[in-house]
């Protein structure tokens, strides 16, 4: 998901956070579900602007330029140790 903001907070300025939501889902009849406490929780990591181990990273312009202006999720937001496996979806 991105979201882009027409007006942003000066510290906000330049920046760009990036969610990696992939571990918010329920698991039903083999179906994965992104139900209304996972979207309220995307939205308050969004409101926050903050970086939050494992979730969420606050990349600087500098940092995404070093990066060759990836907006690949997982190049900023790297898991926290045995949470890979953890989440890995196995077919």
């Amino acid at each position: 998901i991105l979201v882009f903001r027409s007006k942003k907070e000066l510290k906000s300025l330049n920046k760009v956070l990036f969610i990696d939501a992939t571990g918010f889902f329920a698991k039903r009849n083999n179906q994965l579900l992104l139900e209304t406490q996972h979207v309220n929780q995307i939205l308050e990591l969004s409101n926050t602007y903050e970086n939050v181990k494992g979730i969420s990273t606050l990349a600087t312009e500098n940092e995404i330029a070093a990066n060759d202006w990836s907006l690949n999720v997982s190049e900023y937001v790297k898991p926290r140790p045995g949470e890979l496996l953890e989440n890995a979806i196995i077919s």
